[in-house]
């Protein structure tokens, strides 16, 4: 299913279900943190972005590394994705987080863009 919705963006979006590995941290003390990987499944996505349901609050501007599973055709993608907005869910807990994707040397960017394309074209 296809949606260009009045959501700010400019791209079609895929609505599907997507793995989504997070890797976050937090440093207490300034010590080296640890790392910590969510899992989670995608609400929807574009080629640019994508977005998560999570049970707890990532911090708007933040930077994180993304692994995205793909089943159909099953693929893996590298990204970065930068944290655009957080918003509670109508569940209690539950927080919808919007990812931008971000373009760097040691990404999947290129590959992500080519599957999204297909997903819509099939769609």
């Amino acid at each position: 299913m296809m949606s260009s919705d009045n959501n700010h963006r400019s791209e079609y979006r895929l609505v599907d279900s997507i793995t989504v590995f997070i890797e976050t941290s937090a440093s207490p003390n300034g010590e080296p943190p640890p790392v910590k990987v969510t899992i989670s499944e995608t609400v929807d996505v574009s080629a640019n972005g994508l977005q998560v349901k999570l049970d707890y609050e990532l911090p708007a501007g933040s930077l994180l590394p993304l692994c995205v599973q793909c089943s159909k055709p099953t693929a893996t993608f590298n990204l970065t994705g930068e944290v655009m907005w957080v918003r509670q869910c109508d569940v209690a807990g539950i927080f919808l987080v919007g990812f931008r994707i971000l373009e760097n040397d040691q990404t999947d960017l290129q590959g992500w863009k080519e599957q999204v394309s297909q997903l819509l074209s099939k769609a």
